[in-house]
């Protein structure tokens, strides 16, 4: 049984447990007014909330027990474990450090936090996935960020500028986390072989293979990684990533300033990843989580991980990751930029309600489309300085699915074009229905004009 708090510094420290055991509440009100609450009562004492990992150890330390609610231990099932009075919330401190120092939506905090437990533990998983950190300019905290997660985790190597050689035989000495930032410096899409190493390493198994002093050798190439980029990163490899869109703090939200000179900061970095450790070390996971319908492909791949570790915590925090999945996915792309493309026409197509259309007009269409790549297209390798598409090009990303342009009559004028219905077998292949396509008796012939 738990001493009754005496002196005020004992008050304070059953307090601040208190307070924190709260913070795994099922019930978001009952979370925010805790948290809110406990900058109140740091601020009283003149204390911030890096000051919070300290305090919660000191009161470990000391064996105080708040009036807090019971949860079952971690050792007792693994699909309930989560906060007790005594037990420290990894995942909770993480993502609030997170919080208190950068500008992020809840649902991207708690993926980063998610993913820098990941690195604890990611030999257990057959996927790593990526943690991508775009931003449309510079001074968005990426590099804070990474400089943070630098403290998180370990063996880690941040770097600002790395070749493929430097990446494989990082991760062969044991060098097995990377962060790497500046990444919009490295020539990524013109640079074939940093590419692949990056994409290799997504999955257990990956290597290079390498002639070495006349002999040939394989090295591993299965790490997580960490890539800060100002804009966003070749296609391939957001697929395999987590992404992060970093904006700048507009001041609204009191940030703490990250500096790791400072010895009471890095006490506290300390501490966290004590914790972290400590987690890694006793967790029992799932490694096959129920995930989301919404999840496919691999998306559902890059969560599992994910979702695996937040389900360590309870299931309230597996119900968190498991929205923060979706609504990082509504703003997913299909992974294949064909299919993208298929989608897009078809959108085309019913929007005008034509059974055909000229290349030029199509091509015009889709430039013109709001939240979309082509006007800024890549190739069809997504290995290229951005430019509008062209005719050419969309007959060549069309290619693989034998769709080919015809001479298309119009009016009085002939011009190179496709017919609706060259389309109707990709589509029904590959895409999915979305909305309701032009009936036979709505489609009309497109003017000339």
């Amino acid at each position: 049984m738990a001493k009754s708090p005496t002196t005020d510094r004992e008050k304070l420290l059953a307090k601040i447990v208190a307070l924190h055991a709260l913070l795994g509440s099922d019930h978001a009100g009952e979370r925010e007014a805790a948290r809110g609450k406990i900058v109140e009562l740091l601020s009283r004492h003149k204390l911030t909330w890096n000051d919070l990992p300290s305090l919660i150890a000191e009161a470990k330390t000391s064996e105080l027990q708040a009036d807090a609610p019971a949860t079952r231990d971690q050792d007792d099932d693994r699909d309930t474990a989560g906060v007790s009075s005594t037990k420290i919330n990894a995942l909770y401190l993480v993502r609030g450090w997170f919080e208190a120092h950068i500008a992020a939506e809840p649902h991207e905090l708690l993926a980063i936090a998610l993913w820098v437990l990941h690195c604890h533990v990611h030999r257990r998983f057959m996927i790593s996935p990526r943690l991508a950190l775009t931003s449309p300019v510079k001074g968005c905290g990426k590099s804070t960020l990474l400089s943070i997660i630098e403290h998180f985790v370990h063996p880690v190597h941040r770097t600002d500028s790395i070749t493929p050689a430097a990446v494989y035989r990082l991760i062969s000495r044991g060098q097995s986390i990377l962060l790497v930032d500046e990444a919009d410096n490295a020539g990524l899409l013109s640079n074939g072989l940093l590419r692949a190493i990056f994409n290799s390493g997504h999955r257990k198994g990956g290597k290079a293979t390498r002639v070495v002093k006349d002999d040939v050798s394989s090295f591993a190439t299965f790490a997580p990684m960490a890539i800060a980029s100002i804009g966003a990163l070749p296609l391939p490899l957001m697929h395999r990533s987590i992404v992060v869109s970093m904006r700048r703090d507009d001041g609204t939200q009191p940030r703490l300033r990250f500096d790791d000179n400072d010895p009471d900061t890095l006490g506290s970095l300390n501490i966290i990843y004590g914790q972290l450790y400590q987690w890694a070390r006793d967790v029992k996971l799932d490694l096959d989580p129920a995930l989301p319908a919404e999840l496919r492909n691999r998306e559902a791949d890059n969560w599992r991980p994910l979702i695996s570790i937040a389900d360590s915590f309870g299931a309230d925090w597996g119900k968190l990751a498991r929205d923060a999945a979706i609504t990082f996915s509504r703003g997913h792309r299909d992974e294949d930029i064909g299919v993208v493309l298929l989608n897009d026409i078809r959108s085309v197509f019913n929007a005008r309600c034509v059974d055909r259309i000229w290349s030029r007009s199509l091509v015009d269409a889709l430039n013109a489309m709001d939240d979309a790549p082509w006007s800024e297209w890549r190739g069809i390798c997504d290995n290229q300085n951005p430019r509008r598409l062209s005719q050419g090009e969309l007959a060549k990303a069309l290619r693989p699915f034998v769709i080919r342009s015809r001479s298309i009559r119009l009016g009085n004028s002939t011009a190179k074009g496709y017919f609706r219905s060259q389309f109707e077998q990709a589509w029904a292949a590959y895409c999915r229905e979305d909305g309701t396509p032009a009936q036979g008796g709505d489609i009309r012939q497109l003017d000339a004009a």
